[in-house]
């Protein structure tokens, strides 16, 4: 299922000593456990190697595509558009710590919303921040960079769908 969405083995050269596969094992217990790259098991790719694919396919955009591709594949096995219609829309305000969320069709502006009051689709947003607090590394907001957060959610969501699709392919 996620052979065609990572990358091969670049031709010339050495060939991989490691399976795509097991490098993409570590990367998931990396997630889930929440541990330094150093920690990661023995009978898993070395450390140094699980990190260089991590960093390298994160710039080229590997997870982002990998994530849209499993959730166009969902939409359309669940006999929905591949592409989503709405998206969840969340402001944070600084000064009084009030938080305003609403769902907005996509391109449109959102519309207001008081303070505090009730958002009708608010357990969509507290599901998700659920599924994505089972993986200690985000739980517990070990990066320092934006974007290295954003791609450990993009390989979380992936991991989730992929356990979703291969139990509807049963």
């Amino acid at each position: 299922m996620l052979c065609p969405l990572v990358p091969a083995v670049k031709p010339g050269g050495r060939p991989a000593k490691h399976a795509r596969r097991e490098i993409l094992n570590a990367l998931a217990y990396w997630l889930r456990a929440g541990c330094a790259w150093r920690l990661l098991p023995h009978d898993l790719p070395p450390w140094q190697t699980v990190y260089h694919y991590w960093r390298r396919w994160q710039q080229e955009g590997v997870w982002e595509r990998m994530l849209t591709a499993l959730r166009e594949r969902e939409r359309v096995q669940l006999g929905r558009d591949p592409l989503p219609s709405a998206a969840i829309v969340e402001v944070v305000q600084r000064r009084d710590g009030g938080f305003r969320s609403t769902w907005a069709k996509v391109g449109a502006p959102p519309p207001a919303v008081p303070l505090f009051s009730v958002v009708p689709r608010r357990w969509v947003v507290e599901r998700t921040f659920a599924w994505l607090g089972r993986c200690r590394r985000l739980s517990k907001d070990y990066e320092y960079l934006r974007v290295c957060s954003e791609n450990a959610i993009y390989l979380t969501m992936a991991m989730l769908l992929v356990r979703r699709l291969a139990r509807s392919a049963r």
